[in-house]
């Protein structure tokens, strides 16, 4: 898994650059203002609004992984990275298995 030593230890890091987070029951990642938390054992997502709600006490969404990819191809997160990958995930399988392994 990737480690975020070399982020944290860098003077050069972009604030928009997206953080993952890996665990054995939950995985994520930030990216700008959004926080994206997968639940391995129960197989649904919680994302929230860091920019809103820095504590994570309000849930923006609670989705299974297919409804996350449909919001993020539709445009509904701001940051542009997530859609087009997950517009890429949804045309090639093989980017879905990955893009889903990360979180899983």
């Amino acid at each position: 898994a990737p480690s975020v030593v070399p982020i944290l230890k860098s003077s050069e890091v972009d604030a928009q650059d997206p953080i993952f987070i890996t665990g054995t029951l939950r995985r994520g990642i930030v990216s700008g203002r959004y926080k994206l938390i997968y639940d391995v054992a129960d197989n649904f997502f919680e994302m929230y609004d860091l920019a809103v709600d820095p504590g994570e006490k309000i849930r923006c969404d609670l989705v299974s992984f297919e409804d996350f990819i449909d919001i993020l191809a539709e445009g509904k997160v701001t940051d542009m990275h997530l859609t087009i990958k997950a517009l890429q995930a949804k045309l090639d399988p093989v980017k879905m298995q990955a893009l889903k392994s990360l979180l899983q």
